[in-house]
């Protein structure tokens, strides 16, 4: 068992959402405000690169049962523990599809199912395949059922741990609360805090001007059917006024959208991995989220030393700890 001074703070709650959308990442270079929002947020991709994904009705249903079975109960150790035993179940099953599908290779399996300590991208989330072709699904092997579509609340801990029990993370609820409708984040917040925290700004956000093919949310009546993966990240942390930490499990695809023009440098360095876990202190591991890279300090040459006709730069990359 872990020790209890590796939790999350007392109080604090964990969520633990699946995100089984149709998606595309609109962003590899995120600002400090987007940063700030992916902060003590968990990832895991199923896809784990700039790939589109895979998935039928049999999968969605294994997937959501699967997932309630590990995380709809009172947990005795930090969730990361059953985040990794996620990430080796699904594997295996995982080749079998792509293989399936006949777009099996070595790297793009090597790539999937990893946890990501950091939101290193941002996403357009959307219910449609083909919203006017904008997220350039030509290749989409992902088709969920109409019945597991969306962003679901698998499950919501509250940290009960103390130094005579040790670690224990007590379910808050046990109903299925669907976050890609506004009634189910309004469930959320009422739950929470016994008021909707979530209408006005949704409202505001959709007052705002939007950018075509990038908007930061569209409602269709109850149904968020288009909405930007940070702003929802922040809904949820408006909810529990950040006194939370969340587990993305993403099923969805995770390819470049077709009008976003990313560099091979910032490809490669926004999908640095590390396993660090969001459970431990803020004093063992800093924080979470974003991109967090520092350049290299110049090195002083003596004046005996001739220089190189060409250098390169190398910028340092986050390490790879583990907790």
């Amino acid at each position: 068992m872990i020790g209890i001074d590796e939790c999350i703070e007392p109080n604090s709650y964990v969520l633990t959402i699946s995100i089984d959308t149709h998606a595309a990442v609109i962003n590899v270079d995120l600002n400090d405000k987007e940063n700030e929002i992916f902060n003590n947020v968990r990832y895991y991709s199923l896809v784990g690169d700039y790939y589109y994904s895979i998935s039928n009705v049999n999968n969605d249903v294994y997937n959501y049962r699967n997932l309630k079975n590990i995380f709809r109960k009172t947990l005795y150790e930090p969730t990361y523990v059953e985040m990794e035993n996620l990430g080796k179940t699904m594997k295996p099953i995982y080749k079998q599809m792509l293989e399936g599908y006949k777009v099996y290779d070595e790297r793009r399996y090597e790539k999937s199912c990893k946890i990501h300590n950091m939101v290193v991208y941002d996403k357009i989330l959307s219910k449609f395949e083909r919203l006017n072709d904008r997220y350039n699904q030509l290749y989409c092997y992902f088709n969920p059922s109409d019945a597991f579509l969306g962003i679901k609340l698998i499950s919501l801990h509250k940290n009960m741990s103390n130094a005579n029990d040790g670690i224990k993370y007590e379910l808050v609820t046990p109903d299925d609360i669907d976050l890609s409708t506004l009634s189910g984040l309004i469930k959320l917040s009422m739950l929470v805090n016994g008021k909707d925290v979530v209408s006005q700004v949704i409202q505001e956000a959709l007052r705002a001007p939007q950018i075509k093919d990038n908007e930061v949310i569209i409602l269709n009546g109850d149904s968020i059917d288009v909405i930007r993966m940070s702003f929802f990240v922040s809904l949820i942390k408006l909810i529990f006024n950040d006194n939370c930490s969340i587990n993305l499990i993403d099923f969805s695809c995770s390819h470049i959208y077709s009008k976003v023009s990313v560099t091979k440098e910032d490809k490669d360095r926004a999908m640095e991995y590390a396993n660090v876990d969001i459970e431990a202190p803020a004093s063992t591991v800093g924080k979470f989220g974003g991109k967090k890279y520092k350049k290299q300090k110049k090195i002083k040459r003596t004046k005996n030393v001739k220089k190189s006709k060409k250098t390169k730069k190398y910028k340092n990359r986050t390490r790879k700890n583990k907790s």
